[in-house]
């Protein structure tokens, strides 16, 4: 993708630095999964704490993003540098580490974790899912902008390497994947169906019983015009976004 003039007014237009890395994607990409976290003080905690432990909690928060924004930044560009390795054994062990690093990160000062806690008398902390769409969102963020072609210059290993990539999860994926509506054009030839006591919510995914079976299901039944699932994740995201935008006007 050429970044002509005009390209480089709508990335600027929509907030972009002048010269988007992977630390920008990532940061970009947090705010995908953010609505889903669930950090170990409530809203109401919150506004009963004093002025200066919320400055404390909020600059923890904080800390806690840009660690992780720095840390799928090395991970990124380590595996660029070193396409020959295993993807889908390297994509599996950052998102291990994304949320072994969340699990464990502490409020400054307490004994507290800074996520975590009981929600409807079941205890909700980090998940995989949400790792993968943190690192999912990155990559396709750069693909959107183009970056993965500058960082990848020869065209074949940058087609190779794209058709590695996974589809970011969420609910707009999951209704086309689920789908057996006909007139869902991005709909796979196979839906997916949940088994029995399966996790449908997609934030609280495990890696190998929900995550890892579901990509390999999006690979073998997406469409045969699709070459990536990254092509697939932007038509379907795309067609359900509009489905309920108009739905929503017409309400």
């Amino acid at each position: 993708m050429k970044k002509n003039e005009a390209w480089m007014r709508l990335l600027r237009y929509y907030g972009w630095s002048k010269k988007p890395d992977v630390k920008e994607c990532a940061e970009r990409a947090f705010r995908d999964l953010s609505r889903t976290l669930v950090y170990s003080e409530t809203t109401n905690g919150l506004s009963n704490m004093d002025s200066s432990a919320r400055r404390e909690y909020e600059k923890c928060k904080k800390d806690f993003f840009n660690k992780v924004c720095g840390k799928i930044d090395k991970r990124v560009k380590e595996h660029l540098e070193n396409l020959s390795q295993n993807y889908d054994d390297w994509h599996r062990v950052t998102c291990d580490e994304i949320r072994n690093f969340a699990l464990e990160f502490p409020l400054e000062g307490t004994k507290q974790k800074l996520f975590g806690r009981e929600i409807n008398k079941k205890y909700m902390t980090f998940y995989h899912g949400q790792a993968q769409k943190w690192l999912n969102i990155t990559f396709k963020n750069m693909w959107i902008i183009g970056l993965l072609e500058e960082k990848i210059q020869d065209e074949n290993q940058l087609n190779e390497f794209l058709k590695e990539l996974h589809t970011p999860v969420d609910d707009y994926i999951l209704e086309v994947a689920t789908t057996e509506d006909k007139s869902i054009k991005s709909r796979l030839d196979e839906p997916y169906i949940f088994e029995k006591g399966k996790n449908n919510s997609w934030s609280r995914w495990d890696y190998m019983n929900d995550y890892e079976p579901f990509q390999k299901h999006i690979k073998k039944a997406m469409q045969s015009r699709f070459i990536t699932r990254l092509e697939w994740d932007n038509e379907a995201w795309s067609e359900i976004a509009e489905i309920r935008r108009n739905k929503k006007i017409l309400e």
